[in-house]
C-alpha cells in the first residue's frame, strides 16, 4: 500500500514577527496616509483637496470680465482648454472665474477614477472634505519606488511577492484588511526638501514618518490670493529657501546660517533650523514693477524680525535665487537681502 504525506508549508511571513505590518497597526495607517492622492495641487480648478483633476479639462471665460455677462448671451466667453495643471497656474487668478465644463473626470483621494456629471458632484464632495492640514493624509513626504513586498493573505493562507511601483499600488496594498505585509528593506523616502531618507526596517520607518507627519505646508488651500498666483508667489511657496546674503550697513549673513525659510500659501512664513523654529507672515504685492516683499516676524526673534519694517523690492529672481533690497533714501542705509535655494 502506497501512502502520501503532505508537508505542512509554513508562510514565509511570521505573523508576530517584528517584520510583519499587521492590518491597521499604526504603521500600516501611517504608509496608507503617505500613499494617498494629495489632491491639493489643482485646487485652483476644483477647490477642493479631496479630488484630482484628471486633464485635458476645458471651460468658458470672458475676456471683457464683465460681472453682468452670462455665458447663455455673451459673445465674449471663449471657450479654454489645459493640458496640464502647470497651463492652470501660468493662466493665472483669472482661473477662479472660468466656468468649467461638466462632466469631468477626478480621482479620489484612495486614487478611485469617478466622473463628476455637474457642479453638483463637486459642491457634494467639497462639502465633506477636510481642508487646512487636518486632512487624513501625509504629503510631507513620498516613497521613492519600486518597493518589494512580501504578502501573507489570511483567506487564502498564500503568500506572494510583489513590485510596487506607485503610491496606487501601495495604497491598496495596504489598505487591504487580509493582508500581513512584510517590506524589503532598505527603501527610501523624499521629503519635501527633496531629502533622501534611507530606512532599514519598520522601527526606522515608522519614526520617520512620525518625525515629518504635519510638519510642512501641505498646500490645502482653496481662498487663494492673487500675487501667490503669480511666477514669483508660485517660485517662493514651491520652494524651500535659506538666506544667502543680508546686509544692512554690514553684513550679518551669519545670522540666519543653518536656518531655511518656508514661504507657505497661507501667506505665513516658518524659519527653522535644528534647534529653533520661529513663525511669521509675509505678503508680496506684484501689481507693480518692481515687486516688493514684506515680512512680519515676532519682535522676540531678534534676527528675523530684522527683516520687519521694510518694502523689499525685488530686483531680479530666477528659479535659484531672489535678489531684493531697500533703497537708501538719503537718510538711511540701503539695505541688501539674497534668498538661493
Amino acid at each position: 500500500m502506497l501512502s502520501a504525506c503532505q508537508e505542512e508549508i509554513e508562510p514565509e511571513i511570521e505573523v508576530n514577527s517584528e517584520n510583519s505590518i499587521l492590518p491597521a497597526s499604526e504603521l500600516s495607517d501611517f504608509i496608507v496616509q503617505v500613499a494617498s492622492l494629495d489632491g491639493s495641487a489643482d485646487n485652483i480648478i476644483d477647490l477642493s483637496s479631496c479630488t484630482t483633476v484628471i486633464f485635458p479639462i476645458s471651460g468658458l471665460y470672458d475676456e471683457d470680465e464683465d460681472e453682468d455677462d452670462t455665458i447663455e448671451d455673451d459673445d465674449d466667453y471663449v471657450e479654454v482648454t489645459f493640458n496640464s495643471i502647470e497651463e492652470v497656474l501660468a493662466f493665472g487668478v483669472e482661473a477662479l472665474d472660468i466656468e468649467w465644463i461638466y462632466p469631468i473626470n477626478v480621482l479620489l483621494s484612495d486614487h478611485t477614477a469617478v466622473v463628476l456629471s455637474s457642479s453638483d458632484d463637486l459642491d457634494d464632495i467639497q462639502d465633506n472634505c477636510i481642508e487646512g492640514g487636518d486632512d487624513a493624509d501625509i504629503e510631507c513626504i513620498d516613497f521613492i519606488y519600486p518597493i518589494t513586498l512580501s504578502i501573507f493573505n489570511n483567506r487564502t493562507e498564500s503568500v506572494t511577492t510583489a513590485s510596487i511601483a506607485s503610491d496606487k499600488e501601495m495604497y491598496r496594498v495596504f489598505n487591504d484588511p487580509d493582508q500581513v505585509i512584510s517590506i524589503e528593506y532598505p527603501i527610501s523616502l523624499i521629503d519635501q526638501q527633496a531629502e533622501v531618507t534611507v530606512v532599514e526596517d519598520n522601527q526606522q520607518l515608522l519614526e520617520r514618518i512620525r518625525l515629518v507627519e504635519g510638519a510642512c505646508d501641505e498646500q490645502d488651500i482653496v481662498d487663494f490670493d492673487e500675487d501667490v498666483l503669480t511666477d514669483l508667489g508660485q517660485l517662493l511657496v514651491n520652494s524651500v529657501w535659506k538666506i544667502d546674503l543680508f546686509e544692512d550697513g554690514t553684513n550679518m549673513t551669519a545670522l540666519y546660517e543653518g536656518f531655511t525659510l518656508d514661504f507657505r500659501s497661507d501667506l505665513t512664513v516658518i524659519a527653522s533650523s535644528e534647534d529653533n523654529t520661529f513663525e511669521g507672515e509675509w505678503e508680496l504685492d506684484a501689481a507693480d514693477a518692481p515687486a516688493v516683499l514684506e515680512f512680519d516676524f515676532d519682535e522676540d526673534e531678534t534676527s528675523f524680525s530684522l527683516l520687519n519694517d521694510a518694502e523689499w523690492e525685488v530686483i531680479s529672481f530666477d528659479q535659484d535665487t531672489i535678489n531684493l533690497e531697500v533703497p537708501s533714501d538719503g537718510e538711511t542705509t540701503g539695505k541688501r537681502l539674497r534668498l538661493t535655494r
